[in-house]
């Protein structure tokens, strides 16, 4: 087991997509804080309207666009859309790419316990998942300072960073273990995107529907879904009642997941 998590990570280390992610993430991020900062000067006049593709309605009376907003703010967005795409497009070459190229064939036929062959693949997905998210977490909150000035940050913006960020690197990590089944089961780069991104955002209406079955009970699936979850999160003031949720939620979809996937890997044929 022990080898092939080596070997799993060599394949982190040395892959492409995963720094390609990180850096398609990063530039995104500096575009979003750009675009703030251009329609911030566009509001005080320093910079004609409609620069760069940037509109601002202008009103004497109306704050300051980084007046209105934060860092943590900038946070939600990223976490709640870019965050899931980077994840599920790195997390499938990852996990996808080996049954591409024959990697997996290789492997199982040295005579190696299915078993653990998807463990360490599962396991060293989930790793790479939560690295990846840090890195965005972080490379937001350093640019949030040099866009917002070092006067916002205080003790209670570090607490509700550290635990906001650490709810969505929880679920983030439920998230990738869905993608590594997903990959597994459909052996396909463009069918294994377009399936998690597509159960991430459309299973949301599915659990809404089975809220209607447990009407008559207090019991709500929506709110143990990864993505509500993850949309729902507070930016402060994290009640013990959603901290319950997220982490019954993490715990049940890697279970889950891993299942699924050690299940059907198991079964399967290695083509």
């Amino acid at each position: 087991m022990f080898n092939l998590l080596s070997g799993e990570f060599y394949k982190w280390r040395k892959g492409k997509s995963f720094k390609v992610c990180c850096v398609i993430t990063i530039l995104f991020i500096l575009f979003m804080y750009g675009s703030f900062l251009m329609a911030d000067q566009i509001q005080k006049g320093e910079m004609e309207n409609g620069t760069a593709g940037v509109v601002v309605e202008t009103d004497a009376q109306s704050e300051s666009i980084l007046d209105s907003i934060g860092i943590l703010d900038v946070e939600q967005v990223i976490f709640c859309s870019v965050a899931s795409i980077v994840t599920a497009v790195f997390v499938c070459i990852f996990v996808i790419g080996e049954f591409g190229n024959g990697a997996i064939k290789n492997i199982v036929g040295k005579g190696m316990s299915r078993t653990s062959i998807f463990l360490a693949k599962y396991i060293m997905a989930m790793l790479a998942t939560i690295v990846l998210l840090l890195i965005i977490g972080i490379v937001t909150f350093i640019c949030g300072l040099f866009i917002f000035g070092m006067d916002r940050m205080n003790t209670e913006l570090i607490k509700n960073l550290c635990q906001y960020v650490g709810i969505q690197i929880l679920l983030g990590a439920a998230f990738s273990g869905i993608i590594v089944a997903i990959g597994e089961v459909s052996r396909n780069l463009g069918v294994g995107i377009s399936i998690s991104l597509g159960v991430y955002m459309l299973a949301s209406t599915l659990f809404s529907g089975l809220d209607l079955l447990f009407h008559k009970v207090d019991f709500r699936p929506s709110e143990y879904w990864v993505a509500n979850l993850v949309t729902d999160c507070p930016l402060k003031d994290i009640s013990g009642d959603f901290m319950s949720r997220v982490i019954i939620a993490v715990i049940f979809w890697i279970v889950v997941s891993m299942a699924a996937g050690m299940l059907h890997f198991k079964k399967a044929d290695v083509k």
